[in-house]
């Protein structure tokens, strides 16, 4: 096409940016971003159930 939507545009330039695989995953590099842990207590996950459908009449 002659224009891709803006999301195209932003995926096409950044997409050296994408880890595809665990090989190409990666962290921030450290001269630009201070290593950080994120704290989690141990919990136990939501479990959404599913709405009970009444059979057909």
């Amino acid at each position: 096409p002659a224009h891709q939507s803006p999301p195209d545009d932003i995926m096409k330039l950044n997409e050296h940016m994408l880890a595809f695989d665990k090989s190409e995953q990666g962290n921030f590099r450290s001269d630009y971003f201070t290593p950080y842990i994120i704290p989690v207590l141990p919990h136990k996950p939501w479990e959404y159930c599913n709405i009970p459908i009444p059979p057909s009449i």
